[in-house]
């Protein structure tokens, strides 16, 4: 089981490496504009998911439900949505968060009910994100008309 957890680990600075490899490539190739989207959802989504942790150290709110918010699962859904907006494969970013949430399970880090809590509000962040990319997207193009 040390394999497992060395392999958690790993899974969210890989993460993040990729993402970066995703707009260091992009900036070599002058594209950065198809990597903005991931940019904006990693700019925008990590402060709003470590906001929460910090709401939580605060007033204890994950621990007064019986809960505890799980920083892993709130970052690794940021950094897939993020990487999702550049990868051909839609659906290999959401397998790769389901295992990781379930190695999560697992290992016992966290019970169900925190990955829900989490994940539910961390849903709703980078739905607004994605809203709000679109609305910035939809002006950008009607701009240049």
């Amino acid at each position: 089981m040390i394999y497992l957890s060395v392999f958690c680990d790993l899974i969210n600075p890989l993460l993040a490496l990729f993402a970066l490899y995703q707009v260091v490539v992009a900036g070599l190739r002058h594209r950065f504009k198809t990597v903005l989207p991931l940019v904006l959802t990693v700019i925008l989504g990590l402060p709003l998911a470590y906001g929460l942790l910090f709401i939580d150290h605060l007033t204890g709110l994950w621990g007064w439900a019986g809960l505890d918010y799980s920083t892993h699962t709130a970052f690794a859904m940021v950094m897939c949505s993020a990487l999702n907006k550049v990868i051909v494969n839609k659906y290999a970013m959401w397998l790769i968060l389901a295992g990781y949430l379930l190695l999560i399970l697992i290992q016992e880090y966290h019970s169900v009910l925190d990955l829900l809590a989490t994940g539910s509000l961390i849903a709703i962040i980078l739905y607004g994100i994605s809203k709000l990319a679109q609305r910035e997207s939809s002006r950008a193009c009607t701009l240049k008309e």
